[in-house]
């Protein structure tokens, strides 16, 4: 009997070649029947190491922050932050948080842009561990996993203090809408069918958050931020009819306006039906550009 041919494991050049023109039908592959050399089968240990790599590429990699979620809102880009740790939903405290950390969260939940700080406990109080504080994001971070902080469950806080925070998923994908809304407050006079001191709220995605702007003497002007807070603008959104206030922005956050800045110092109480019934400098007496315009955020 003669010895049988060793099968050739290795390429050659000419195996390596492309072939032109008609080719014999291979696509049946090999069976038991066929008088052909038989390929040589890869010991089961190489095997393991070719698909070592590929297995690598498949398995994804594993961060400390694998969930996060936003809670207590209108919607799932607006509420309060809650992480996943162990098994568990937990808060995080609102030490050394901005807008900066805001702005990681939102972004890796596909929320577009973070809105500034909402006033504190905007969206209640959580439930269970409070498992972050003194988080400390530099803003480039693709996940606030990345992200200083000072370890898991260390803190010196309580509920009162969770993070809420306030992502606008339009500002990424659509352009501020030119809508604005008027007050809804009987005018004390008409002014070219506007009433004196009615507000508006413009540069937004929403006729219910933008740039505050006032109506006097007939010509729309701006707000300076100079001691500007939630209860001015509660009392703006009051006077909208757009609901709750949910933050004040200052230092033109919605963009600079033009024209007059009609109001400075406004300092309302909250409990106000207008804004031009706040304690302010008066009509057009102010010291301010229009990088200091003011605006709101209502619900």
């Amino acid at each position: 009997m003669e010895p049988l041919e060793r099968p050739t494991t290795g390429w050659t050049h000419k195996e390596a070649e492309i072939r032109i023109g008609p080719q014999p039908d291979q696509s049946r592959g090999w069976s038991p029947g066929d008088r052909s050399t038989v390929p040589a089968p890869i010991p089961p240990a190489l095997s393991f190491l070719l698909l070592l790599p590929l297995a690598g590429a498949l398995q994804p990699t594993s961060l400390p922050f694998p969930e996060l979620r936003l809670v207590g809102g209108p919607s799932r880009c607006r509420g309060r932050l809650e992480v996943l740790h162990g098994g568990s939903w937990g808060s995080v405290c609102d030490d050394d948080w901005d807008v900066v950390d805001a702005n990681v969260v939102c972004r890796q939940l596909g929320c577009g842009l973070a809105l500034p700080v909402p006033r504190p406990l905007a969206f209640g109080q959580g439930r269970g561990p409070i498992l972050l504080d003194n988080v400390d994001c530099r803003g480039q971070e693709a996940a606030l996993s990345e992200c200083g902080s000072r370890g898991w469950g260390v803190h010196n806080c309580f509920h009162y203090e969770d993070v809420a925070v306030l992502c606008d998923e339009f500002l990424l994908t659509q352009p501020p809408t030119k809508k604005v809304l008027t007050s809804r407050a009987p005018p004390t006079t008409t002014q070219n069918g506007r009433g004196e001191g009615s507000v508006r709220l413009v540069g937004g995605a929403g006729p219910c958050q933008g740039r505050v702007e006032i109506l006097h003497g007939g010509l729309w002007g701006t707000v300076c931020d100079d001691d500007w807070g939630l209860p001015d603008a509660t009392v703006v959104c009051r006077q909208l009819g757009c609901g709750e206030a949910l933050a004040a922005t200052t230092n033109a956050f919605f963009g600079y306006g033009t024209g007059h800045i009609l109001l400075d110092n406004v300092n309302c109480e909250g409990g106000e039906p207008r804004l031009a019934a706040c304690p302010s400098l008066g009509w057009g007496v102010h010291n301010c550009g229009h990088h200091e315009d003011a605006g709101a955020l209502c619900a």
